[in-house]
């Protein structure tokens, strides 16, 4: 099976963590509230999902800084050690 990409991690994590989103189309640029209508709760929960997806700490002050899915593959591409393509 091949590897799944940071993308379909993130948009994964999300439909995983709020229910609404599961029949829509995630890419990079999809913004979390405005497109996804997640609150503050739901995007906490895609961090920790992705926090144990990948075994990284993401930091709490750099949460809110998420606005859309380009944000979270960003983050979790620096915290692996990886250029964001």
């Amino acid at each position: 099976m091949a590897e799944l990409t940071l993308l379909d991690s993130v948009a994964n994590a999300i439909r995983a963590e709020a229910e609404n989103t599961r029949t829509l189309t995630i890419d990079a640029n999809t913004r979390l509230v405005e497109d996804l209508d997640l609150d503050s709760i739901d995007i906490v929960g895609v961090t920790m999902r992705l926090e144990d997806r990948f075994h990284i700490e993401i930091d709490v002050e750099d949460i809110k800084h998420f606005r859309s899915v380009s944000d979270l593959i960003d983050q979790v591409s620096i915290l692996l050690g990886k250029s964001a393509a």
